[in-house]
C-alpha cells in the first residue's frame, strides 16, 4: 500500500476553520482516507490466496462539523499492482475478477492527498458542504510504495 501522508488537513478539519463562503466553489488539497477490504480465493495451484479491495468515499456529505452521506467507490485488482475501479456488485466482481471471493475480515487502511470541489451553503439555518474529488482515477498502480494514478 502507499506511504501514509502524515501532513495535511482533513475535510472535517476544513469545514469545522473555513466559513461557508470561504468552502463554497473552492478546489482543495485534502487528506483522503482509504480502506482495504481483504479477500480470499482458492487457486488450484496455490490454495488460499489473499488480497484487498480499495474503497473509498465520493461526494461525502457535512452537515454542520459532521459527516453524513458519501457513495462509495471500490476498486478490485486486475493484475499484479494494479487496482480498477468497479461497479460494488458481487457479481460484476467476480466476473471481472475471474473467480468467486471471500471476505476475510483482513482489513485496513492508508491515505493520501486528494483535490476536492467543494460545494457550501446553509441549508435551514446549518451548514451543509459537499466534497467531490476530483482526483479518482480509473486505475491506481501501486509500485513499491508509491502511488500512479492512471
Amino acid at each position: 500500500m502507499p506511504v501514509a501522508i502524515r501532513t495535511g488537513q482533513l475535510l472535517e478539519q476544513y469545514v469545522k476553520t473555513h466559513s461557508v463562503s470561504e468552502m463554497d466553489g473552492d478546489t482543495v488539497d485534502l487528506v483522503n482516507i482509504y480502506s482495504t477490504i481483504g479477500y480470499g480465493f482458492n487457486d488450484k495451484y496455490l490454495g488460499i490466496v489473499t488480497q484487498h479491495f480499495l474503497v473509498t468515499m465520493q461526494d461525502i456529505e457535512f452537515e454542520d462539523n459532521t459527516a453524513g452521506a458519501y457513495k462509495t467507490m471500490v476498486y478490485i485488482p486486475i493484475k499484479a499492482g494494479i487496482y480498477e475501479l468497479t461497479k460494488f456488485d458481487e457479481k460484476e466482481m467476480e466476473r471481472k475478477l475471474g473467480y468467486k471471493f471471500v471476505l476475510n475480515g483482513e482489513n485496513d487502511f492508508f491515505v493520501r492527498m486528494d483535490k476536492f470541489a467543494v460545494k457550501a451553503e446553509y441549508d435551514y439555518g446549518k451548514k451543509h458542504v459537499t466534497f467531490h474529488c476530483l482526483t479518482y482515477p480509473k486505475r491506481y498502480t501501486f509500485d513499491f510504495g508509491k502511488d500512479k494514478t492512471q
